[in-house]
């Protein structure tokens, strides 16, 4: 499940878990929690840091409330991971990155696969993956790395171990040096994982909640083609065959000719929307991404000096707008 907006308001008992609260580039950010519900919601929350100090408390959250917490409440640590039990459905929540440029939704369950592309580890750069377990038994796992020139299986990263209840990054320059538009996918071997990706890119700090699955069609709304911007549409073709991908570009009256990538098999590879002398500086774009086989894909925008990295929406039926950073939309 996506996040708690899933979940039945009817529902006895939910939670969430929230991880990627890094204090890479700064504050670690935090956790907003709102109750979507007309009933008051009792949350027990529970904040654990990568070495193994933890923090509780509970929150009472009131019909269509908020509430915020600091994962620097535990005194030592350097990233963190929120798990919250709540006493109904109803409630979701959000991380926020200390700079308020980027969030991304806690997850309501773990999951076995995951995926995510785009990642720099350029000098001046950093990209890392915050893995939290929430099950009670370990969890176990492997990572297998895409990059423009082919497919890796760090040894350091097959059979990973990440204690229950547990939360730890794995820092992708170790392994990737000096590398652009990586791709990675874990598979769990044993129990369950929620991660999400850490970008640091000249100490602009994104947040990648990354996907579940492979697809064949991924759809971007609102990327910018702005002047001096740049916005990229980053593929990994974790596959045994070629990827022949194809981005359709709506952009206001315009007619865009399709922009078009072959992917090796185990490869990565990116589109430039802009800057790009066929797509004008038009304002919004909306992107719909076309494989022939199922891929990876991610969004990079930002400048010539700096990247923010997100991963498309799944596609569902229930959506929560909300301006958690109080900075406004743009």
């Amino acid at each position: 499940l996506p996040s708690g907006l899933a979940v039945t308001m009817n529902a006895e008992s939910t939670a969430l878990y929230c991880t990627g609260l890094s204090a890479h580039a700064g504050r670690p950010g935090r956790v907003t929690f709102y109750n979507t519900s007309t009933a008051s919601r009792r949350l027990s929350v529970s904040v654990v840091s990568n070495t193994g100090h933890t923090f509780n408390s509970s929150i009472e959250l009131a019909g269509h409330g908020m509430a915020s917490i600091e994962p620097s409440v535990v005194d030592q640590g350097a990233n963190f991971a929120v798990a919250v039990q709540i006493n109904g459905g109803g409630v979701v929540g959000e991380e926020i990155a200390g700079s308020l440029i980027t969030e991304v939704p806690c997850a309501a369950a773990g999951v076995t696969r995951w995926y995510a592309t785009g990642f720099n580890t350029l000098v001046g750069s950093s990209a890392y993956l915050s893995v939290y377990n929430p099950t009670a038994t370990a969890a176990v796992l492997n990572a297998s790395i895409f990059t423009a020139s082919g497919f890796s299986a760090p040894q350091s990263l097959q059979g990973f171990s990440v204690p229950a209840h547990a939360q730890t990054e794995i820092d992708l320059g170790t392994e990737v040096v000096n590398t652009q538009n990586v791709g990675v996918a874990l598979t769990v071997l044993r129990g369950a994982i929620v991660v999400v990706g850490v970008q640091d890119a000249n100490n602009v700090v994104s947040l990648d909640s990354g996907v579940s699955s492979v697809t064949n069609e991924s759809v971007y709304p609102l990327v910018t083609t702005a002047q001096g911007a740049t916005a990229q549409i980053r593929v990994a073709n974790p596959s045994n065959r070629r990827a022949e991908v194809t981005l359709d570009v709506a952009l206001a009256s315009y007619h865009v000719v399709p922009q078009t990538l072959s992917l090796a098999p185990f490869s990565a590879g990116l589109i430039n929307v802009t800057p790009n002398p066929a797509i004008p500086a038009a304002g919004y774009a909306s992107l719909t991404l076309h494989s022939s086989v199922p891929v990876i894909s991610a969004l990079a925008t930002g400048t010539s000096k700096w990247i923010s990295l997100s991963s498309p929406v799944v596609p569902g039926n229930a959506f929560l707008v909300n301006d958690f950073t109080d900075v406004g939309f743009g």
